[in-house]
């Protein structure tokens, strides 16, 4: 049985996207989505430059620093 993501692959872009997508794909994908979807606002938000996964390209790897989750494969 194929997982979320399988069916939902993360879009190359926000073209002809509409809303309620753009926030599922972040959802499912995190701040790799955001940076590739929105990346204006994540980028003066602080959302990148400052060491996340987003900068260390780690795929399938999913942490919570400091929030109580563990990190692993997902």
């Amino acid at each position: 049985m194929p997982g979320v993501r399988d069916r939902h692959p993360l879009p190359v872009g926000r073209a002809g996207l509409p809303v309620e997508e753009i926030l599922f794909v972040v959802a499912l994908y995190g701040d790799r989505a955001l940076t590739a979807l929105a990346p204006r606002f994540a980028r003066d938000g602080g959302l990148t430059g400052r060491g996340g996964s987003t900068e260390r390209e780690q795929p399938g790897l999913s942490c919570g620093s400091g929030s109580g989750m563990s990190c692993g494969a997902v």
